[in-house]
């Protein structure tokens, strides 16, 4: 119903608006009542987003597209192979992306824990510089500016190997805003070369739920990945892995599969 920088962006600006009110409500719950009305919250909130699904039937879409641009409806599943590997190497960085939001989550929090006067506090104040970072990324247009993709990678990698430096707690928060702004920016234009590449329902249905699952399914098991490492006594420094997960990710692996999608979208 959208094109497709349009539908990535707005798609972002929900999810991170929703992250910001979902903890402020949690937090606010928690300091008047306890724990106990969190969890109605959050089975209220699940229970709008099922209703939302069920009123999202009944909205009519154009499926009129594909027949004005000329390509007979049967002749495009044979040119699906050719097509769909641009769509994995996106769906692998969307991968990549996750550890690096695991790796934020995890690594950050022991970071600071670790040093000398810092306090919970001041991880919340980091934290929230990354959240806004993230939200303003959504409000950015690529209009065929594709260099902001890598940009946006560079800018986590260096914000990545500066956080894990001893700075002041106000270079602190403007590198976490470096973070989550390159990462959100990252994620955005991820997103967005998916979304160019479908031209049905059904492809939109399939690989949105791919991108769910490969994001949400690694952004759940990293953590417990670095856990181990950390409980077996390997010989991963906590600010030394942080940075590892930043070059490796967004430094090398995310810019390859956007090189690589968008190379093999132009010889296919």
């Amino acid at each position: 119903m959208l094109d497709a920088g349009t539908s990535a962006r707005l798609s972002q600006t929900a999810l991170q608006c929703g992250v910001f009110v979902g903890n402020a409500l949690a937090g606010i719950l928690i300091a008047r009542s306890g724990t106990g009305l969190v969890f109605f919250g959050i089975a209220a909130s699940f229970a709008s987003s099922l209703l939302l699904l069920f009123s999202a039937a009944s909205i009519r879409m154009d499926e009129e597209a594909p027949k004005k641009s000329g390509v007979p409806l049967a002749a495009k599943p044979a040119q699906r192979h050719g097509a769909d590997r641009p769509l994995w190497l996106l769906l692998t960085g969307m991968a990549f992306l996750a550890i690096q939001l695991s790796g934020f989550n995890f690594f950050v929090p022991l970071i600071f824990e670790s040093r000398p006067g810092m306090s919970a506090a001041d991880y919340g104040f980091v934290s929230a510089a990354a959240g806004v970072g993230a939200l303003l990324a959504t409000f950015v247009r690529f209009s065929g500016r594709e260099y902001l993709g890598h940009a946006a990678c560079f800018a986590v990698v260096l914000g990545d190997a500066l956080l894990i430096q001893s700075v002041e707690m106000l270079p602190s928060i403007g590198l976490a805003f470096a973070i989550g702004f390159g990462f959100n920016l990252s994620r955005i234009r991820i997103r967005q070369g998916i979304f160019e590449r479908l031209t049905t329902k059904q492809e939109s249905a399939l690989w949105g739920a791919r991108v769910t699952l490969a994001f949400r399914g690694v952004n759940a098991g990293a953590p417990l990945l670095f856990g181990l490492l950390l409980m077996v006594g390997a010989p991963v420094a906590q600010s030394g892995g942080f940075a590892a997960i930043g070059v490796l990710s967004m430094g090398m692996a995310v810019p390859i599969c956007l090189f690589f999608s968008k190379r093999a979208r132009s010889h296919g």
